[in-house]
């Protein structure tokens, strides 16, 4: 059973989710679930609701 938490990455503007791709491979390598996902960055309210999409979706802390 894997205990470790899930790890959300954000990114920042003029960046998308690609830019942690290192930072993925390293942290899945050590046994994490990662999730970095596009944010469409239209909107504050716009990127507010996609996290909110990609939290409900975590099946853990």
């Amino acid at each position: 059973m894997n205990t470790r938490p899930n790890i959300v990455l954000i990114h920042g503007a003029w960046a998308e989710g690609s830019c942690w791709s290192g930072v993925i491979e390293r942290l899945q390598a050590d046994g994490y679930r990662v999730t970095a996902p596009q944010f469409p960055l239209t909107a504050l309210a716009d990127d507010v609701a996609r996290l909110r999409q990609v939290l409900d979706l975590q099946d853990g802390p």
